[in-house]
């Protein structure tokens, strides 16, 4: 079974700051990134290479806990196909349907950390 966990660089401080914020911010920021790891799962569907289809029918994700999520696949062969072998080319699926999405996390944050601020002025 392949597994990648997505880490965001300052991930550990901003968790830090947001155990402090409202519960209602923390379940948006979440919804936020469900909503983002969905779209990630159907990108890694459309790169995965499709000889039967059981490697991309088996990509999933699923919160580990507050703000960290996981993507992966449920057969022991993803990891070849997505790294390689010393026989094999990399057929990568997971790590370019995250980095397609880098951005947009960071900017899902921004935006979700605006509106928290933006409603605590009003």
């Amino acid at each position: 079974m392949l597994k990648l966990n997505l880490d965001i660089k300052g991930l550990d401080k901003l968790q830090k700051a947001i155990s402090f914020a409202p519960g209602e911010f923390r379940e948006a920021l979440d919804e936020t990134l469900a909503l983002v790891m969905e779209m990630v799962k159907l990108d890694a569907f459309r790169f995965c290479p499709k000889r039967t289809g059981t490697l991309a029918r088996s990509i999933y994700w699923r919160k580990v806990s507050q703000l960290v999520y996981q993507i992966g696949v449920l057969v022991y062969y993803g990891v070849f196909v997505e790294f390689g072998t010393s026989k094999m080319l990399a057929r990568p699926f997971l790590r370019p349907a995250i980095a397609q999405h880098e951005m947009q996390i960071q900017q899902l944050f921004r935006d979700q950390i605006e509106k928290w601020i933006q409603r605590r002025g009003e």
